[in-house]
């Protein structure tokens, strides 16, 4: 396979970053547009955005639009976050700390061009620490990074290979969230509107279910209200490095996600570890707001800045995790943290004192277990396959970018 050498800046229409609407203006916000901050990146494929702004957002503000097909690096971030490369999916305002890059179609695939940057992740944030004394990459910079393209049809091919694969992880990723929705639905409906069955089978509430009044105001009665230090207790229990365990930092969890897969290998573990069982629930305990609550899907390790829940009989499990994958919980764990620029949420004092509505009836917990239990169980097996599909896609990728790897002329993608 032959290569030709080029600057990035010789392959793009176009290479630009954009800007943030005044936060101090509600009328920017909450409209229509989507617009991308820089931890968004952290997902490959992007068709939808965590905050929207308005027109007058867009006029007023130096924000960007980056169009569908265009690639997008952040620049800027906490954490891991410079250096993550993204491909859009969709239209969307970008800000200040995303550079937006728009490839010259006669010369470079667009997902080519994505897929050769999103594996160069570790360079990507090396010339940004050797050139800027604040960290951030800047579009001079990315201009004189030096890409091998081979020619057109090929990059096609590749693309085209590397994305069927990714497309299938996507549709899973579909379903999972599909499922999760179907779990917070069930959750409202009984535990929030307290349209649980009654013993006819009817929802409560609406089929005349006697309700009382309580400190979190009307729940059905013979309910009660317990704090959650009640019924979980936060483990800490010591990791035996020789048990050589799958290691779960912090960022290794998801955000606003219930399951993960994800794990780092045992000798990363290094400082700080506690162990955690399956079935148990991790909450990211720094910057809590991030959302990340999941359920343990194996056996592990991870650090102190994780919560290890772990609730006082299986028969509560799935009801505590959906009571705590609430934006109620979130926040407050959130308003109860300390620490300004790194906020922790802390236990004692804290979340253990978060008040949770608690069913009288243990029959009514079993269903909703069993019910939560099945689309848990089918979202864990496909999480296993994105698994092994992300596995083959980072073998071949650097391998077909390389050329140790060709695909036949004869072949079809």
């Amino acid at each position: 396979m032959e290569f030709k050498e080029y600057r990035l800046q010789e392959i793009l229409f176009n290479i630009y970053s954009g800007g943030t609407p005044s936060t101090r203006i509600n009328s920017f916000w909450d409209g229509d547009l989507r617009w991308l901050s820089s931890g968004e990146t952290r997902e490959r494929f992007i068709s939808k955005t965590e905050k929207y702004i308005t027109k007058e957002g867009v006029e007023k503000s130096s924000t960007k639009l980056a169009h569908k097909n265009s690639i997008v690096i952040a620049s800027a971030g906490q954490g891991y976050t410079r250096g993550q490369t993204s491909y859009l999916l969709e239209d969307m305002y970008i800000n200040q700390s995303i550079i937006c890059l728009v490839p010259d179609l006669n010369i470079v695939d667009s997902k080519y061009l994505f897929y050769n940057l999103s594996t160069r992740y570790k360079e990507l944030r090396h010339i940004s620490d050797s050139s800027s004394s604040r960290g951030s990459l800047t579009t001079k910079v990315l201009k004189e990074l030096k890409i091998n393209l081979p020619n057109i049809t090929t990059q096609k091919k590749i693309s085209k290979l590397i994305y069927g694969i990714d497309l299938k992880i996507l549709t899973n990723t579909k379903i999972i969230d599909n499922l999760e929705q179907l779990s917070q639905t069930l959750f409202k409906r009984w535990f929030i509107d307290f349209e649980f069955p009654n013993e006819e089978g009817q929802p409560y509430k609406s089929s005349g279910g006697k309700m009382v009044e309580s400190e979190l105001g009307e729940i059905p009665e013979g309910w009660e209200i317990k704090k959650l230090g009640t019924i979980v207790s936060n483990k800490r229990e010591k990791y035996k490095k020789e048990e050589k365990l799958p290691y779960v930092p912090i960022n290794e969890l998801p955000m606003k996600k219930m399951l993960f897969y994800n794990f780092l290998p045992a000798e990363q573990a290094k400082s700080s570890l506690i162990k955690f069982n399956k079935n148990d629930i991790l909450i990211g305990n720094m910057r809590v707001y991030f959302h990340r609550v999941c359920l343990a899907p194996f056996e592990g390790v991870t650090r102190t800045t994780t919560f290890v829940l772990k609730p006082l009989t299986s028969l509560f499990r799935n009801y505590i995790l959906l009571n705590l994958f609430t934006e109620k919980f979130v926040d407050f764990a959130n308003q109860t943290s300390k620490g300004t620029t790194i906020p922790y949420a802390v236990w004692e004092n804290g979340c253990e004192n978060f008040k949770v509505i608690f069913p009288n009836d243990e029959s009514i917990l079993k269903k909703f277990n069993d019910v939560v239990d099945e689309t848990i169980l089918k979202s864990l097996l496909i999480l296993e396959e994105i698994d092994k599909l992300e596995q083959l896609r980072d073998t071949l990728l650097p391998k077909l970018l390389s050329g140790e790897i060709e695909i036949p002329d004869d072949l079809e993608v």
